[in-house]
């Protein structure tokens, strides 16, 4: 009971009380980008199996902040259509706030991997699902408390909201293939007349 009061008091300071920062959102957004490049790029070579040279730091990007952005609108939209009490900048707020045992852990994994042994690789691994999980099982609160949904309702539109970003995923992919053919097309018609 105890541990329960603890999180509603922390979810109703961010919806009730208005406690949540942007200005702390955005910091972490930044930094939960910097610790997965961190990740990918200065874990200890045992612990890692990436090749520097094929590793596009923009990929990150979109990965982090992008997914960031992207779950929160998708969310907003499809909570919105279930009476979702929360707003945008709750559910913005409160997916950032809930992401920040992963990012310490990803800064964390940085630093122990460069002086641990290869035979404490289960235990990070152990470790790092464990912190995921917490940080999955915080984000789920979180959005029950800010959207006033029960357990299943929580289900069923999580399920939409991630169907939803597959779906924005594959539009916004199909414009860009189709952007990308008609700029060659028209480099093509430009070659064309000029060399005529």
């Amino acid at each position: 009971i105890l541990k329960n009061d603890i999180i509603i008091d922390i979810d109703d300071d961010l919806k009730y009380k208005k406690m949540g920062s942007w200005k702390i959102s955005i910091v972490l957004t930044i930094l939960f980008y910097v610790a997965s490049v961190l990740n990918v790029t200065s874990t200890g070579f045992l612990y890692t199996k990436t090749l520097l040279r094929n590793y596009n730091s923009i990929y990150t990007l979109f990965a982090t902040i992008g997914l960031i952005i992207l779950w929160s609108i998708c969310n907003f939209l499809v909570c919105s259509m279930f009476e979702g009490k929360g707003t945008l900048k709750e559910v913005y707020i409160s997916t950032t706030y809930c992401l920040m045992p992963w990012i310490i852990f990803l800064f964390l994994k940085v630093v122990l991997t460069n002086f641990l042994p290869l035979a404490t690789a289960g235990l990070v691994v152990g470790m790092e699902t464990v912190v995921l999980l917490y940080t999955f099982f915080m984000l789920a609160i979180a959005m029950i408390k800010i959207h006033e949904f029960d357990f299943f309702k929580f289900l069923l539109t999580s399920i939409v909201v991630l169907f939803l970003m597959l779906l924005v995923v594959f539009v916004i992919l199909m414009c860009g293939i189709l952007a990308e053919q008609f700029i060659s097309f028209i480099a093509e018609i430009y070659d064309e007349v000029v060399h005529r």
